[in-house]
């Protein structure tokens, strides 16, 4: 007998180039998690700084005062603390629910912090997320981290 293939073997699974894979498969995330950092990170401070200002005036110009554009800040300083604490996960490669938690609020306009910028940033940063290795890096390094 001869050490030739055999012929009626099914053939071998033709390996598909995908292309140049990322060292990191996070390295993707760092451009819209930094973004998403700072701004949740300025426009918290920016709050914090309003809403003393904001009290001083009320007290010091009486309780009945509105302004319209308290109404319109509450929501975005409220969800600027998840998108922070998720785009710090994103950051960091844990928590996988925080970071798209995160992308999801940066990704609606009435909730980001600053909207000409978080709207793309959280899609961008969705569609990075959803890739498979991705998914497996915030896996092993939630894995890495617990142990």
């Amino acid at each position: 007998m001869s050490d030739s293939p055999n012929p009626y073997a099914s053939p071998a699974p033709i390996a598909q180039d995908r292309g140049p894979q990322p060292a990191d498969p996070l390295k993707p995330l760092r451009v819209p998690s930094l973004a998403l950092l700072v701004g949740s990170g300025l426009f918290i401070a920016w709050g914090g700084i309003f809403f003393v200002l904001d009290s001083l005036d009320r007290i010091l110009n009486g309780p009945m005062r509105f302004y319209s554009d308290d109404f319109l800040f509450v929501p975005g300083f409220f969800a600027a603390f998840p998108i922070f604490i998720g785009a710090w996960n994103m950051q960091q490669g844990t928590r996988y629910r925080w970071a798209y938690a995160a992308a999801v609020l940066a990704s609606i306009p009435m909730l980001t912090p600053a909207l000409y910028w978080g709207v793309p940033l959280g899609i961008w940063a969705l569609v990075v997320l959803h890739r498979k290795d991705v998914q497996e890096a915030f896996s092993r390094q939630g894995q890495a981290k617990a142990s």
